[in-house]
């Protein structure tokens, strides 16, 4: 059985091209540009005439869709916990920031740029469900490389300000864009062991039959197909037809009549 097409492989194959369009791009003065161009890229893959969608099957759609919506939530949240750095209460600004256990701390992590969201702009930019979902994937990205670029051990004393200007590390960029595609594949390929194993369940089950289920009443029509034979001459014609008929309707379900008991064909 073929291999089902996994977005991480369809991601690689095109990676190239992409790689060539954010090439010398900087940060975060181009963030809503590289995003555009991800997210514009992962509609064409995504294309619902394209080999991956119809690859899908309408649960398999759901689930990838509710996948995608939690990277929306994801930045809905850093949005919310993270300031807003062109606002004229932040410039200039100075801080005391002391990070808990080596984490980042929403101070350190400067994802709002431009006044929105990182992640914000692609799901306007493509105007479908479908969109916004590949925006997620776009949005979200962007938002761990900017982590991931972040010094982990600042001073105790740090200025809040605008990140600098750099130019975008593209194999970094897309090496975390991958590997939330090969998170999303990693979703789908629980679903679908879990489904497998709900139909190998079903189909190692005895299958019901008409003598598991019904065999009270098979005994009855039994009972009455016996007392017919032994005074059929005393049973009124229409009566008869009607018995004989009963006895060809177990021929639907496999079953017959044949000395006096009822067997399988």
């Amino acid at each position: 059985m073929e291999q089902p097409k996994t977005l991480k492989s369809l991601f690689e194959s095109e990676k190239n091209s992409l790689a060539e369009q954010l090439d010398k791009l900087i940060l975060p003065r181009d963030a809503k540009k590289v995003e555009k161009i991800v997210a514009d890229h992962l509609n064409y893959l995504l294309d619902a005439a394209g080999e991956y969608r119809q690859s899908l099957t309408q649960s398999e759609e759901y689930i990838l869709q509710s996948a995608m919506s939690l990277l929306n939530a994801q930045q809905a949240m850093i949005g919310a916990l993270t300031p807003q750095l062109d606002s004229p209460q932040h410039s200039d600004a100075t801080s005391s920031t002391k990070p808990t256990n080596g984490a980042i701390s929403k101070d350190q992590a400067p994802l709002v740029v431009g006044g929105t969201v990182v992640g914000g702009a692609a799901g306007a930019i493509i105007f479908n469900t479908w969109g916004a979902l590949i925006g997620a994937i776009a949005g979200t990205a962007l938002v761990l490389y900017y982590a991931a670029q972040k010094d982990t051990k600042p001073s105790i004393s740090q200025e809040v300000k605008k990140p600098a200007s750099k130019q975008l590390d593209v194999a970094a960029f897309l090496n975390i864009v991958g590997n939330i595609c090969e998170n999303v594949d990693s979703i789908l390929d629980t679903y679908r062991v879990q489904v497998n194993r709900i139909k190998n369940v079903y189909e190692q089950k005895e299958k019901p039959t008409l003598q598991s289920e019904y065999g009270t009443l098979l005994e009855q029509i039994n009972n009455v197909w016996n007392a017919f034979e032994s005074s059929k001459d005393a049973v009124p014609a229409k009566l008869q037809t009607a018995i004989e008929m009963m006895a060809e309707s177990l021929e639907n379900y496999g079953l017959k009549i044949e000395n006096g008991k009822i067997m399988n064909e």
